[in-house]
C-alpha cells in the first residue's frame, strides 16, 4: 500500500469555510427577522434555503460537506502506509461515523429514529426528542471503541477533535433535548407552530453543530498536513 499525501492549504480553506458560514448565518438571520416582525411568510425564500431549522437546504448541504470532508481526511489517513492495525481500524472507524452522520444530515434519518420511538415506545417514558437517547448510546460504544486509538495521536489533534465533538454533542443533543421539552408546550400535535424562541433555539443548536464541523475539519486537515510535511 503506497503512502497517501494530500497537499491541503488548510488557511485558505478554512477562511473560505468560516466566510460561507457567516453568510448562511446571516441568511438565517435575515429570514427571521422578515417572518417574526415583518411577517413576510416564506420571507421570500430566505426560508426555504437559510432557515437552520429546515431540512434538505443550504445549511444542510454545508453540514453534509464538511461531514463527507472530514470522513475523506480520515480515509485518507487510514490508508497510508507504516499504521499499526490499531491507529488504522481507529481512523477507519472515525471515516465511517463521519460518512453516516452525512448521510443522516442528508436524510434525515434521526427524525425517522425520532418517529419510530414514540410509535413504539409509551410517549410518556421519553422526552419530546427522543433520538439523542439511542444515539447517545451508540457514541458511548464508539467513545470506548476509539478511546485506545485516541491516546495514541497527538495531543493537538487530541484536544482539538475532543473540543469538536463536545461543541458538536452540545448542540445536536443537549440544546435539542431544551428545545424538545420547549416545543412540546407549544406544538405537542408536531403541527409545525410558528414561534421566535423556537427558531432561536434552532439557531443556537445548528450554530454549535457547525461550529463543531468547522473544528473537526480543521483538526484532520491540520493532521493531514503535518504528516504530509513528515
Amino acid at each position: 500500500m503506497r503512502h497517501i499525501t494530500i497537499s491541503l492549504p488548510v488557511v485558505p480553506v478554512m477562511k473560505c469555510v468560516v466566510l460561507v458560514w457567516c453568510v448562511l448565518l446571516l441568511g438565517n438571520a435575515a429570514a427571521l427577522v422578515l417572518v417574526h416582525r415583518l411577517d413576510i411568510g416564506d420571507a421570500w425564500g430566505l426560508v426555504t434555503l437559510f432557515h437552520f431549522d429546515r431540512e434538505q437546504n443550504l445549511p444542510t448541504l454545508y453540514s453534509v460537506l464538511l461531514l463527507l470532508g472530514g470522513s475523506m481526511l480520515a480515509f485518507f489517513h487510514a490508508r497510508n502506509d507504516g499504521l499499526v492495525e490499531i491507529d488504522r481500524s481507529g481512523w477507519v472507524l472515525i471515516a465511517a461515523i463521519l460518512l453516516f452522520l452525512a448521510i443522516d444530515e442528508f436524510a434525515s434519518i434521526h427524525e425517522r429514529v425520532d418517529a419510530a420511538l414514540h410509535y413504539y415506545i409509551e410517549s410518556g417514558f421519553l422526552p419530546y426528542a427522543a433520538w439523542p437517547l439511542p444515539y447517545a448510546a451508540a457514541a458511548a460504544l464508539a467513545g470506548w471503541r476509539l478511546l485506545p486509538w485516541l491516546v495514541r495521536q497527538n495531543r493537538r489533534l487530541i484536544l482539538a477533535l475532543l473540543v469538536a465533538g463536545s461543541v458538536y454533542v452540545s448542540g445536536a443533543a443537549g440544546v435539542e433535548l431544551i428545545a424538545g421539552e420547549y416545543i412540546a408546550t407549544i406544538d405537542p400535535d408536531r403541527s409545525g407552530v410558528v414561534d421566535l424562541k423556537r427558531d432561536l433555539l434552532a439557531t443556537v443548536e445548528e450554530s454549535l453543530e457547525m461550529m463543531g464541523l468547522m473544528l473537526m475539519f480543521w483538526a484532520l486537515a491540520c493532521s493531514a498536513s503535518d504528516n504530509r510535511e513528515h
